[in-house]
């Protein structure tokens, strides 16, 4: 395992899916992170078009929309290529990338 200094890490793109009182959606552009996002680590599952596929931990912060007191969202890996949706079991159904 390579250890890197706080200011050396390489970055990594990330992706926003927003939960709020108009919905489920992706943000805007990819984020370019360095280290783990913020928020509370929770595990998802990254399906292909024929279902699971494998692990991934996703980071989890709670949203003020001024209408859901539920709203949050998820910061998840850039996909792969052949990933086709992303689940948290027990806190979100399948949803495409």
């Amino acid at each position: 395992m390579v250890i890197f200094p706080e200011e050396a890490q390489p970055t990594a793109a990330w992706r926003r899916l927003i939960v709020d009182s108009t919905g489920i959606h992706w943000g805007g552009d990819p984020l370019e992170l360095q280290g783990t996002p913020e928020g509370t680590p929770v595990n998802a599952v990254i399906h292909d078009r024929n279902g699971p596929m494998l692990s991934t931990r996703v980071y989890r912060e709670d949203l003020e929309d001024g209408v859901s007191e539920s709203a949050f969202w998820l910061t998840v890996p850039e996909p792969g290529a052949n990933w086709y949706a992303i689940e948290v079991p027990g806190l979100l159904k399948p949803q495409a990338f």
